[in-house]
């Protein structure tokens, strides 16, 4: 019951942080986002000229995808719009300097941010948008703890849903 309550209130802070004005996030269909996801994927394949031949800016480059993956995880443009998140900067910072733990890191931040926006979603009862974030943030980090806990609950909800739809439709309960 502890445990609930301080699951419960660290839930209702995240959203009142991420309620605050001055966190506008952009909104795009599912299906928008994930053909992002997986073009972003399917680009790291083909390296972009742009990006892999920086030559001797090499270091400028990587100092401008780092800047620009962060500030984009920090306004909430995770996969979306395209060419413009976070997650499209640090695979092409990966794609210069596959060893760069920033982008490792801000990759991992992603999927972290998803489970907080699916923590809110869950908390205000959305569970269509909380199945979306946990969905798009396990394509990022299938193996991010909170993310699979999350899908865990809307399962264990989904099971109950349909138990109690079948104990209504013949009378138990």
């Amino acid at each position: 019951m502890i445990l609930s309550a301080g699951f419960f209130g660290t839930v209702l802070y995240v959203d009142a942080r991420l309620n605050r004005p001055d966190n506008k996030l952009p909104q795009a269909s599912t299906e928008t986002v994930l053909n992002d996801i997986q073009a972003a994927g399917a680009a790291s394949d083909k390296p972009d000229a742009a990006f892999s031949d920086a030559g001797p800016n090499r270091e400028e480059v990587i100092r401008a995808l780092t800047w620009l993956g962060k500030q984009s995880l920090e306004e909430y443009k995770l996969t979306y719009p395209p060419k413009d998140n976070a997650y499209y900067y640090f695979n092409k910072l990966l794609e210069i300097d596959p060893g760069n733990e920033t982008a490792r890191t801000g990759i991992s931040n992603i999927a972290d941010r998803y489970a907080i926006l699916a923590e809110q979603s869950l908390a205000r009862n959305e569970t269509g948008k909380t199945a979306t974030y946990v969905n798009l943030g396990l394509r990022i980090d299938r193996d991010n703890r909170t993310l699979l806990s999350l899908q865990s609950i809307l399962e264990q909800e989904q099971d109950s849903g349909l138990a109690d739809m079948f104990k209504g439709l013949f009378g138990q309960g």
